[in-house]
């Protein structure tokens, strides 16, 4: 089987069986035999590795499309993590039009961390689009942000992102579709204000009008 459809197959029977069971690397392993697929196809396709994240990021000379962090707040040990070297490390992992995606801290509890993040990350990346949602387990509301030199996920609009979903038969998604894909990345005010870069705020009056002048033109 083909590395990139081999591939393809796993993620898609991650994301079905998000919710369902918690998966172990054999659960994958036996469902894409399942699928046709040798061990030695799936364990090419498919590394769990556990190790010091940090040392990893550190000496790999392998790029990814996409780094994901679920981090403890940065307190102790785990303020390294949020550190500018560590965000340039991570940077410099990425493949040419990856994503680095993060929790950023809540923006009622702890608006000095989030404003203090988000203007990091700022400094490093081209692209910082911070978004919102209402994480259950905290039951707060929760500030993330996507960081990419290239392409803009706020650009995306419903229906493509609903195409794209119909595209890759993500039928048992639960939270993400198009609209809200829309919703998450439409800040409040006191949230925007604090995740702005500097060079972007102005009056959202200002704003307004601007973008009436635009169009009136």
């Amino acid at each position: 089987m083909d590395s990139e459809e081999l591939q393809k197959k796993i993620y898609a029977y991650v994301e079905k069986m998000q919710g369902k069971k918690k998966l172990k690397p054999k659960d994958i392993s036996n469902a894409m035999e399942a699928e046709g697929a040798t061990q030695a196809e799936v364990k090419a396709a498919l590394r769990v590795l556990i190790d010091d994240g940090m040392r990893f990021v550190r000496e790999t000379d392998e790029k990814f499309d996409l780094i994901a962090l679920d981090l403890n707040d940065p307190m102790g040990p785990a303020e390294a993590l949020y550190s500018t070297q560590f965000f340039q490390q991570l940077r410099h992992t990425l493949a040419p039009g990856g994503a680095l995606v993060l929790h950023i801290g809540s923006p009622v509890a702890r608006p000095d961390r989030v404003a203090e993040l988000a203007q990091r990350l700022n400094g490093l990346f081209r692209i910082v689009r911070p978004y919102t949602m209402y994480v259950p387990l905290y039951g707060a509301q929760w500030a993330m942000a996507v960081c990419w030199d290239k392409l803009d996920p706020k650009a995306f609009t419903a229906d493509e992102i609903d195409r794209r979903i119909e595209q890759r038969k993500l039928a048992d998604l639960r939270f993400y579709n198009g609209e809200t894909h829309e919703g998450v990345f439409a800040l409040p005010n006191y949230v925007r204000d604090l995740v702005a870069p500097p060079r972007l705020k102005q009056p959202a009056r200002g704003r307004r009008l601007g973008v009436v002048r635009a169009a009136a033109k």
